[in-house]
């Protein structure tokens, strides 16, 4: 594990949205997967929207699910299974409820395991691209008296990036994290350690 202390840690006491390109405080910004292709062979997702690509229909998703299971059916048949629906992989951007959100053609939808089906939950209202830094490694980092650990596979939203220089007068890049409710705060990038990429984050309108 790195480790990052207070001497290399810059804190930051404000970052204005406006900095982020945002009129809005209260705009609640959800990452999501936006879904791509005319069939199931050639159904993805990505973070990003691709320009002049329309959508993916939730119906092709949906088919796929009635595939899988059709699949896990034969198969539980076959072995004296009686549950099947655990094979089925729908999909989805991670794990975490906040980010379960997918997009397509009809509008926004979730994955929701208690009724193994995809929720209609609002239309597309717009997108804010975000660039974000995902942990390689697991980084410690002690601000103050508070030690906490940016671990490996972990994504975070950056407020920004600014350019330092060390002793000897070579530029260090440095990366304002937004770190759960902590101030956000300022990490040198290592590239062996940390990747930078962008995200689409989705503002949905929840008026059906």
């Amino acid at each position: 594990m790195t480790i990052i202390t207070e001497t290399k840690v810059q804190l930051i006491n404000e970052i204005y949205y406006s900095q982020r390109g945002i009129d809005d405080a209260e705009t609640i910004l959800t990452p999501a997967l936006y879904m791509y292709g005319a069939n199931i062979e050639e159904l993805y997702g990505t973070t990003t929207i691709i320009d002049g690509l329309e959508f993916a229909s939730i119906d092709v998703l949906r088919n796929e699910i009635k595939e899988e299971r059709e699949r896990s059916r034969r198969i539980s048949i076959n072995h004296d299974k009686e549950d099947y629906f655990d094979d089925i992989s729908p999909w989805m951007l991670s794990d975490k409820e906040e980010e379960g959100l997918i997009v397509c053609k009809e509008g926004v939808f979730e994955w929701r395991w208690d009724k193994e089906e995809y929720e209609f939950i609002g239309k597309f209202h717009r997108t804010h691209r975000q660039k974000t830094v995902t942990i390689l490694e697991d980084i410690g980092v002690t601000i103050r008296t508070s030690n906490i650990c940016l671990e490996s596979g972990e994504s975070f939203d950056l407020g920004g990036e600014y350019v330092i220089y060390d002793n000897e007068m070579s530029p260090i890049v440095m990366l304002i994290i937004h770190y759960k409710r902590f101030i956000p705060f300022a990490i040198p990038f290592v590239s062996q350690k940390m990747r930078t990429h962008y995200r689409d984050l989705i503002v949905v309108d929840y008026s059906k």
